[in-house]
């Protein structure tokens, strides 16, 4: 299944256009601090890139805060990194990094909530449902922490009701 989740990643994700240094935010006045941020790390980055970053065990920040205040096209660019760290993750011998996991569908869910729509496209939009539906299921009876499946299962609920205001 994660491989079949891996491959649509790589088609609804891959073709998009890394954006320039002033397309990936939108300076309205709002999240100053996070935007300054998020130029300061993905400036000149490739989705690759932070992918390599997201991969570095001694790296502990993933800049999910600050993906999720990008504009729409860099959300969506940067977004493949994320998703295919996801999946890496899931697939772990040693076990998914729950932390991650959860904060993901946590920013996912503020990415729609703080622009009030939805930048994915609809094959986008279906390929992240996808996944979130498959998380839920590893994440069912997940016993290494009860607490933390309860705690994902609720942020990808929370993802999805979002998602639904704003679905393409």
């Amino acid at each position: 299944m994660l491989e079949s989740l891996r491959s649509e990643i790589k088609t609804y994700f891959q073709y998009r256009a890394k954006p320039c240094k002033q397309k990936l935010v939108v300076w309205d006045g709002f999240d100053e601090l996070d935007k300054s941020s998020a130029v300061d790390f993905y400036s000149e980055k490739s989705w690759e890139d932070v992918l390599h970053h997201l991969q570095d065990p001694t790296v502990g920040n993933f800049y999910l805060e600050e993906w999720a205040v990008l504009g729409p096209q860099a959300l969506a660019y940067y977004l493949h990194a994320y998703l295919e760290f996801l999946i890496e993750t899931l697939s772990s011998q040693e076990g998914p990094n729950e932390g991650y996991v959860s904060e993901l569908f946590h920013w996912l869910y503020q990415m729609i909530y703080m622009h009030k729509a939805n930048p994915l496209n609809p094959q986008q939009t279906a390929c992240i449902v996808k996944i979130a539906e498959h998380v839920i299921v590893e994440f069912q009876d997940y016993q290494r922490f009860p607490e933390i499946g309860e705690q994902i299962s609720g942020n990808i609920g929370m993802f999805l009701q979002e998602l639904v205001k704003y679905r393409m």
